[in-house]
């Protein structure tokens, strides 16, 4: 009796842990956003941990400097794209972090001095990028439906189904595109990359597997999204997965999987 009473203190323990450090990062998420235009802000949290409260001070600096590795590879990545900067007309900022002015400074700097639009909407983009689409393919699906007559007009009023779109909007090319990278796990928990983030769907990749004991009966394949920058498995974001069974009996590193 003892013992159990002990494991479900460890139990509640560990809960509670887990409680405070969510409830600690809904606060730092929301610090963040307040230092968008704030010099200073506090994060207070009542009953934060085995009855105590938090309270602390942080500054815009004091976070900028904990974030200047992520500003620093921001810009690496930029670096290495191929596209001249004399051929960049516009900068245009969208995500979580577009309204970090230190964020916003470094861009403008790297982009010699050119204008950063920070004040596109996430929500509104994404409907209107519904929309448009959506638009397109209900006249893509009109033009093939539609009777093969002549000499025949169709009025142009809202209340007709079959009222054309803007003629501008058929020359939108709307991409689809993953916004994380896309892997499997491999054996020792790693997150092995198979389609990297930003790229354009439907896409086809294919990489090859093999086992890492010896005469398994079977192969399981976990698909993970990567959402950080972590390199291991238990870090992503499970979508799926398969088990591949009736193996024969074989030493480590012999069968050979394609996983496409």
């Amino acid at each position: 009796g003892g013992g159990g009473g002990g494991g479900g203190g460890q139990g509640q323990r560990r809960g509670g842990k887990a409680r405070a450090l969510s409830r600690l990062r809904t606060h730092c998420e929301q610090a963040k956003r307040r230092l968008s235009s704030a010099e200073h802000t506090t994060i207070e949290i009542t009953c934060f941990h085995d009855g105590m409260d938090l309270r602390t001070t942080i500054s815009r600096g004091d976070f900028e400097n904990m974030c200047q590795d992520l500003f620093a590879r921001a810009i690496h990545v930029l670096k290495k794209a191929t596209l001249p900067l004399a051929e960049v007309h516009a900068v245009v900022l969208l995500g979580g972090g577009c309204k970090m002015p230190r964020l916003q400074s470094d861009l403008r700097e790297f982009f010699d001095g050119k204008h950063v639009d920070a004040s596109l909407v996430g929500e509104e983009a994404v409907a209107y990028g519904a929309a448009i689409y959506a638009a397109l393919l209900s006249d893509q699906t009109q033009h093939n439906s539609a009777p093969n007559t002549t000499n025949t007009t169709t009025p142009n009023t809202p209340n007709n189904p079959n009222t054309s779109i803007n003629p501008r909007m058929r020359e939108m090319l709307l991409l689809d595109a993953l916004p994380y990278a896309i892997g499997l796990e491999q054996g020792g928990g790693n997150f092995v990359e198979h389609s990297p983030p930003a790229r354009t769907f439907p896409c086809k990749f294919s990489r090859e597997f093999t086992t890492y004991t010896d005469t398994p009966s079977s192969i399981c394949l976990r698909v993970l999204e990567r959402t950080s920058s972590s390199s291991l498995a238990r870090d992503a974001h499970p979508l799926g997965g398969f088990v591949l069974g009736a193996l024969a009996p074989a030493p480590r590193g012999v069968p050979r999987v394609l996983f496409t």
